[in-house]
């Protein structure tokens, strides 16, 4: 009788721990900025938040499946594992680096409205089920104006950062193929703006642009180089 006990109590244990869950997903799509420009044949990197205000753990075997759209059009949706989000928790930053002005009809300086979406919640490994009961915040949306203006782009390559993680200083390196107004700017995975800095004009060349990061906290962020109406995104974290 103490083992069927035992038993029955080590069944009722295991189907508590894996019982459905209820999480509420909230998605914001902090970079690029709204109304920034992306020409013919280049990329932009989009980043955002997961914010997770469910009462229950989004554990690190969960999956979500999502999708961007440029003005409706859907891409190919995509899963991803994101870590453990406890409730409560904000957020977890995600980038991607597909999406690029070549889509037909996407040109001559027209505004096009960009999304990402949630649609799905997987639970891989255990019984229960995961649910969103609120699906009102799981897409976030910005305008971005597609150009096929024939101009020599003013970024030339990739931008290094170092020492990543940073502590009290963040260095960039780039190379300009033309001269431009520069400025940078450091969002947080809510999308606040936490450091802006106008470099002002700076020549076709290399260039050493430094930030003080003193003052910000540990965790993931994301820089935005803006030269002229062009803008080039990137991830870095404080770790003190």
């Amino acid at each position: 009788m103490k083992k069927l006990f035992t038993l029955i109590a080590f069944i009722g244990l295991a189907i508590g721990a894996n019982a459905q869950r209820n999480v509420d997903i909230e998605v914001k799509l902090i970079s690029p900025a709204a109304g920034t420009h992306i020409i013919s044949g280049h990329s932009l990197g989009l980043a955002w938040a997961i914010i997770n205000h469910g009462p229950d753990t989004l554990r690190a075997s969960d999956t979500i499946v999502y999708h961007y759209t440029v003005n409706g059009a859907s891409a190919t949706p995509d899963r991803h594992a994101y870590g453990t989000i406890p409730s409560g928790d904000t957020a977890y930053l995600l980038g991607d680096t597909g999406l690029a002005a070549t889509y037909s009809g996407y040109m001559h300086d027209s505004t096009k409205s960009v999304c990402i979406a949630y649609t799905a919640l997987i639970t891989a490994g255990h019984i229960g089920t995961i649910t969103d009961a609120n699906s009102t915040n799981n897409t976030s949306c910005l305008s971005l104006v597609y150009t096929d203006v024939p101009k020599i782009s003013a970024f030339y390559g990739d931008i290094s950062i170092y020492p990543n993680p940073a502590q009290s200083n963040l260095n960039l390196d780039m190379n300009l193929n033309i001269g431009g107004n520069v400025s940078v700017r450091v969002l947080d995975a809510t999308g606040r703006i936490v450091l802006s800095e106008d470099k002002g004009k700076l020549n076709a060349g290399n260039h050493k642009l430094s930030l003080n990061t003193t003052d910000l906290s540990n965790g993931i962020y994301i820089y935005q180089v803006m030269v002229d109406a062009e803008t080039t995104t990137g991830r870095f974290s404080i770790a003190k």
